[in-house]
């Protein structure tokens, strides 16, 4: 096990939560004199100090056998996989049926077929696409038992032929699902018509080839959801909030007890579509609406949870944002601290920054912009208002040197990845003008800024920025010099 697998060992080790790691010893000391063994040396190591030089762990550990070195770590990353298999296996149900069906297996190897086969006909799989590869799995071995037994009589291969159709379908869901989300990733919104009539054929072209009467209720339940990201990045929120709502009824049709991890996960991703647009359109009443019903619906399963000792819910932390902003509630605490490094999605930690800015804490929020910038896996796009952030935030603290140095380059890269519209220039000009007069007897300046923003904020295309930022009343209160919380107050 070279040096490249010890980071991968190290890097499980640190991954672990202190239950699982407490599992783990538990799982490790069932056999008598394992608490001696070196694979347990090393892990009681790894844990305290991730080291990821082999001779240096070896020096710790007095050790001189190369080869028994490499063994014992080889053998601890099999034993933690296996025992957070074991201590995953009743959670996650996933993992508890390949497990079942691996001891099915067992038992037709040792020509136990009658027993083999009844094993599997007492699994108890749930009908939906989340299991559809363990049903194959199931039907393939069942039609091997059945050439040892008499079995004639099932048609296997219609079963099995029933089943690879739908796994197709989920597949090609699935492709199209990545299609749209790297599309995103790359292009961010639509700017112009020629891209809304490209991106729209594309997309039917796709999307038309799913019967949607007789897809099951999980896959309509997807096809929503593609239809929901093909919205978003078309910036149609109508279209978004629409599909949104009729996953919100299908999952009433969705074979999941309402207990179930997989409900409540289907249930928050629908929500917290609804909610998104509600905030988008500042619609404060509707917004509060679906919050309620989502934080009921949360309370409800986690009382369940609770008494099953099982690990609790949460409401997702941007949608408590949402809500905040919206009912001038400014009373969430941000971690400035927070590794954001492996983050999927920065939009939202643009979100974090305006909301400790809209509060005057504009140092906190320039230190999470910092941090996204750092980031290295962040798109043109969010790199682009990540840094309009930036400059923002520096101009409310009055660093009116750095602003004029950050403004050409900001300006040169919205005009290279073809994001400059009017509105960015408004707001770039504006600022330039600012830092000139040093923010003084910009009255008049901002009033006539606020009115190109209002026709801007309602054309399509130009309204894309303030997706990113609330720039009518960022400018208000630079007018007034207050807080945007105070003014919204």
């Amino acid at each position: 096990m070279s040096n490249a697998k010890t980071t991968a060992l190290v890097s499980l080790i640190q991954s672990m939560a202190k239950s699982e790691k407490r599992h783990f010893k538990l799982y490790s000391n069932r056999l008598p004199g394992s608490k001696d063994a070196i694979y347990i040396k090393i892990f009681d190591l790894l844990e305290s100090s991730p080291l990821k030089d082999d001779d240096l762990i070896k020096r710790k550990l007095k050790l001189k056998n190369t080869a028994q070195f490499v063994n014992s770590k080889r053998h601890l990353y099999n034993q933690i996989l296996k025992s957070l298999r074991l201590l995953y296996a009743q959670k996650h149900a996933q993992i508890g049926i390949n497990e079942e069906i691996d001891y099915a297996t067992i038992l037709a190897h040792k020509h136990l077929y009658q027993d083999s086969y009844i094993y599997l006909d007492r699994l108890d799989i749930p009908s939906n696409e989340y299991y559809t590869q363990n049903l194959l799995n199931i039907t393939e071995i069942k039609r091997r038992l059945a050439s040892h037994l008499d079995l004639t009589q099932i048609n296997f291969d219609n079963v099995i032929s029933e089943t690879r159709a739908q796994l197709e379908i989920d597949w090609k869901i699935d492709d199209l699902y990545n299609e749209l989300k790297k599309d995103f990733s790359l292009l961010g919104y639509t700017r112009n018509d020629r891209e809304n009539t490209l991106r729209h054929e594309r997309f039917q072209s796709k999307i038309n080839s799913f019967q949607y009467r007789r897809l099951s209720s999980l896959q309509q339940f997807n096809y929503h959801e593609l239809n929901i990201l093909f919205y978003r990045n078309t910036w149609n929120y109508r279209g978004m909030y629409k599909n949104a709502y009729h996953q919100y009824e299908l999952l009433a049709t969705i074979p999941y007890h309402k207990n179930e991890d997989h409900y409540i996960k289907l249930f928050i991703q629908s929500l917290s579509t609804i909610l998104n647009t509600c905030y988008l359109h500042k619609n404060k009443s509707k917004y509060n609406y679906w919050y309620s019903i989502l934080i009921n619906k949360i309370s409800d399963y986690n009382t369940t949870r609770e008494k099953h000792g099982s690990a609790l819910v949460e409401v997702p932390e941007y949608i408590n944002l949402y809500s905040s902003i919206l009912n001038c509630r400014y009373s969430i605490n941000i971690n400035v601290n927070r590794d954001i490094s492996n983050d999927v999605d920065h939009e939202y930690n643009l979100l974090k920054s305006r909301y400790l800015a809209y509060q005057g804490l504009y140092e906190d929020a320039i230190e999470i912009i910092n941090k996204v910038l750092n980031a290295g896996n962040i798109s043109t796009e969010i790199s682009l208002y990540a840094r309009l952030h930036q400059v923002l935030f520096h101009y409310r603290l009055n660093n009116f040197e750095l602003v004029k140095n950050l403004l050409p380059a900001l300006r040169l890269a919205f005009k290279t990845a073809g994001h400059f519209n009017k509105t960015i220039n408004s707001v770039l000009t504006f600022t330039g003008k600012g830092v000139k007069a040093l923010n003084f007897g910009m009255k008049d300046e901002i009033n006539d800024l606020q009115i190109k923003l209002k026709v801007y904020s309602k054309t399509p295309y130009e309204n894309i920025p303030f997706l990113y930022f609330d720039f009518y009343n960022w400018f208000e209160c630079i007018k007034l010099n207050i807080n945007v919380s105070d003014l919204k107050r």
